[in-house]
């Protein structure tokens, strides 16, 4: 039997597009946009079932995660489908 545990971090920083790009289709860049933040855990218990001889037969393995995004960079399009920018959800 075995215990498992990891924690860990994540930062994405807006791309040029996100913040100054400009198409044909009606997208504008936001300037305000500020980056993706990230952190995460998981928590496991994995068990080996023994089989015929020494080998083993097969694992079972379980595992809780959670995430939590802060920032998250989001296209929004408008309704009428005439324009769409980025935002932080």
């Amino acid at each position: 039997m075995r215990l498992k545990a990891a924690y860990g971090t994540g930062f994405k920083a807006p791309s040029l597009f996100d913040l100054f790009g400009q198409d044909n289709f009606g997208y504008r860049g936001n300037p305000n946009l500020r980056p993706e933040r990230s952190a995460g855990w998981e928590a496991g218990l994995a068990i080996d079932i023994p089989g015929a001889g020494r080998k083993d037969m097969a694992t079972l393995d379980v595992t809780y995660f959670d995430n939590r995004i802060t920032d998250l960079i989001n296209t929004v399009f408008n309704p009428s489908f005439t324009a769409s920018t980025t935002q932080n959800v």
